[in-house]
């Protein structure tokens, strides 16, 4: 009889990406957040790049910001999955 296989390594290189492409969105998001609330564009830029510096360096070293970074990237990759979807529909209603 042969022992259980043990879990599997997850790809590190994808969550990675997704990881990174996920902060990239979230701190475009307080960037314009920031300008929004009358700071200037160096503020706006300072802040957001900390803000995802602080996630990253939060994700790799807690498992719980981990699991919630990779929550927040399924969820921003589904709404911009949602609105491609929406701009091909349009597109193809309209014989673009």
């Amino acid at each position: 009889m042969s022992a259980p296989a043990g879990p599997k390594p997850r790809p590190t290189m994808g969550r990675l990406a997704r990881r990174v492409g996920a902060v990239v969105v979230l701190s475009l998001l307080v960037f314009v957040a920031m300008v929004w609330m009358a700071l200037d564009v160096l503020t706006s830029a300072m802040i957001a790049s900390g803000f995802g510096v602080v996630v990253i360096v939060g994700g790799a070293a807690s498992d719980l910001v981990d699991v919630v970074l990779d929550a927040i990237a399924s969820t921003v990759f589904l709404v911009l999955g949602a609105i491609a979807a929406l701009v091909a529909f349009v597109f193809d209603l309209f014989s673009f």
